[in-house]
């Protein structure tokens, strides 16, 4: 097996005297190394995070779980619906902030010096990929498995680099020839997994996770990726089976008591509830760790019926989690602002696309706040025939994010830059789409885009999900998210601040595009399902079928928190699940102007 003889414990220990010598390049090198052949290895990663924190690098805060994609990719790790990313694994949500790239050139070449070799080009890929130039250590460790071919562990870290990226086929193809030389590589043919249900390809992925169990009964990543292959397919009891053999096995796997939660109730006397308080009485968790058993907590203490108890295990489940992705309100506040800004005085006019026909793909923007009933909407949508349901997509995020960043100060946006944000978006949703010429995109947080959404695509339907404010508020506050696109979700201030940012912005985009945005009220849907489900498919050009009211029928993906829901005809309880907490939520109530 590749790496044998590679011995990971004496150069950690090389790598802590080096750094408590001073001697920091050596350190960072040793750790980097290490890293390259075992990406999973805690110790390697954390001395690493020190190493470039004491030399001023910029690593960003909590190095295991920040990592940048690549503009246009995927940003599915946050799974806005509720829920983390089944597939996360290694788990390194999403943040918002790419670094520098241009439309044209998503993936630029790393040069590296002349002569170098496999082994120095994996260390800067391994430190590039943690800096979130992810484009960059996907260049480099493409050059290393050229310069070292037999290498299979650097095979391994370009195709978990590429999933991270979004570039599925390319990351299977990598990994398949590097399962093909290591066959009995357990963490190489689990990483093929993962890649094949990314693919929605679940009985391939399925297949690679029961081989490595065979050999290997507790491996942490087949355990979890069999079940999340099951979850997402609506085998709710095999997908229990799997993460609760996960928590007998490995108690301190906290996101699999999540899961669990999100899939059942806990009772009175569950064992999985005992494991997981054993846990905790434990200690010893890191910040993610210990939001994510909090939470889990939280949820099933709410299933108890002990209110206070499940308040206060989410209060502090939300701090666990602050304090491993602390929120930048002001941020938020100033990249909603410039984007308002290219859309004032009279500009929506000269910048909408009128002479575009349709592309090869129409797609239909769902936007809102998390936790809105998006994926009802979207399965009602995605039962019909003509639609491909993509669900929480990134790429529109992910342009903007480049868009936003390189755009200086004042400038303006202008019809070519335009028509390359239309064709870069357009591009991926056909491929994503095909053979069907209508996309849905549920990526709920391009409600603060929603100007150049209609600019570069005036045929496109925006559905704007609405749904009792308090009922919103409360959902964010009490999930389990990952990734940094929602940190404002970690404390009722900014659960609040952001709400106000968000109503503010929906406001500026009807007054500018009048007439171009559908309102829809997840209240009013549930009340009269039929009705609404006929105006639906009229507004966004759609005939009517039946398929369509029985969409819990439908069988399509699920992966987010909502995944029960979308499997059961509607309901209309959900909203009023704030209310026990009523005691506790004074402030935010006030803070929103909530009089429900």
């Amino acid at each position: 097996m590749a790496g044998q003889s590679f011995k990971a414990g004496d150069k950690l220990r090389v790598a802590a005297a080096a750094e408590k010598a001073g001697r920091l390049d050596e350190a960072r090198a040793l750790f980097a190394e290490v890293v390259a052949r075992f990406p999973g290895n805690a110790k390697a990663k954390a001395g690493l995070k020190r190493v470039e924190a004491q030399k001023g690098a910029g690593f960003p805060a909590g190095f295991e779980q920040a990592v940048t994609p690549d503009p246009l990719a995927t940003l599915s790790g946050a799974r806005l619906s509720g829920i983390k990313d089944p597939f996360a694994v290694p788990a390194k949500p999403v943040v918002t902030a790419p670094q520098p790239q241009s439309l044209g050139a998503l993936t630029p070449g790393a040069k590296p010096p002349k002569g170098a070799d496999a082994g120095m080009l994996a260390t800067r890929a391994v430190a590039a990929h943690g800096r979130g130039q992810l484009a960059e250590a996907i260049s480099l460790f493409d050059q290393a498995v050229v310069g070292d071919p037999a290498r299979t562990d650097l095979r391994h870290n370009l195709g978990v680099c590429l999933r991270e990226a979004g570039r599925f086929d390319e990351a299977r193809a990598v990994l398949e020839t590097a399962v093909e030389r290591e066959p009995l590589d357990p963490d190489l043919r689990a990483t093929l997994g993962l890649v094949l249900s990314d693919m929605d390809a679940f009985d391939a992925a399925r297949a690679c996770f029961e081989q490595v169990l065979k050999a290997h009964p507790d491996h942490v990543t087949a355990l979890s990726g069999l079940g999340a292959v099951y979850s997402a397919t609506g085998q709710t009891e095999q997908a229990l089976a799997q993460y609760e053999a996960l928590v007998a096995r490995h108690p301190e796997e906290t996101d699999a008591y999540v899961r669990i939660g999100a899939l059942r109730r806990f009772e009175a006397g569950d064992p999985v509830l005992a494991r997981l308080e054993g846990v905790l009485r434990k200690g010893r968790l890191s910040d993610v760790r210990e939001a994510e058993a909090r939470f889990a907590l939280g949820k099933a203490q709410a299933d108890l019926g002990e209110i206070d108890t499940s308040f206060a295990s989410l209060v502090a489940a939300n701090k666990a989690a602050r304090r491993a992705r602390p929120y930048d309100r002001a941020g938020d506040a100033r990249r909603m602002a410039q984007v308002r800004s290219w859309f004032e005085s009279g500009a929506s006019e000269q910048l909408v696309l009128p002479e575009v026909g349709h592309g090869a793909v129409s797609p239909i923007f769902i936007v809102g706040m998390p936790r809105s009933g998006s994926s009802l909407i979207e399965q009602v949508l995605a039962s019909h025939s003509r639609v491909y349901g993509a669900g929480e997509i990134g790429v529109f995020d992910a342009i903007m994010a480049t868009v936003v960043r390189e755009r200086p100060e004042g400038a303006r946006l202008d019809k070519p830059l335009l028509r390359d944000i239309r064709d870069a978006y357009l591009g991926e949703a056909a491929r994503l789409a095909a053979p069907k010429r209508i996309v849905t995109d549920k990526n709920l947080m391009n409600f603060r885009d929603i100007g150049v959404i209609l600019a570069a695509f005036p045929e496109t339907r925006v559905i704007h999900l609405q749904r009792d404010a308090m009922a919103v508020c409360w959902s964010i506050f009490k999930h389990s998210f990952s990734g940094g696109l929602i940190n404002f979700s970690y404390d009722l201030d900014d659960i609040a601040a952001f709400y106000l940012m968000y109503r503010a912005q929906m406001a500026f985009w009807h007054e500018t595009f009048p007439g171009r945005i559908l309102d829809l009220d997840y209240e009013a849907f549930t009340q009269a399902p039929e009705e609404n489900t006929r105006q639906l498919l009229k507004d966004c050009g759609l005939p009517f079928e039946e398929a369509c009211l029985a969409f819990h029928e439908t069988r399509r993906t699920a992966r987010t928190a909502s995944m029960m829901q979308v499997r059961e005809k509607v309901y209309q309880g959900s909203s009023r699940a704030w209310q026990p907490y009523r005691a506790h939520l004074g402030p935010l109530m006030e803070q929103i102007d909530y009089d429900g």
